[in-house]
């Protein structure tokens, strides 16, 4: 069951704490939006975190796992 959801844009310090990704290993794993994008720049994908105490981050769009704690 998923207790939480957020886009990595909107709270990386919060992702680097759920995930234990440091900024660097956490841009790696989702990338950025390209220049083109209205969020040029910014960090994609989505962290979920479930009740079993499993963090996830998926892509932004295709929800495609990109990493798992696990």
């Amino acid at each position: 069951m998923i207790v939480d959801q957020y886009y990595v844009n909107t709270a990386p310090i919060r992702a680097q704490a759920d995930t234990g990704l440091a900024s660097d290993e956490l841009e790696v794993v989702v990338g950025r939006f390209p220049v083109h994008h209205d969020r040029a720049g910014h960090l994609k994908g989505e962290v979920v975190i479930y009740s079993d105490d499993k963090v996830v981050i998926r892509h932004h769009f295709t929800k495609k796992v990109l990493w798992t704690n696990d």
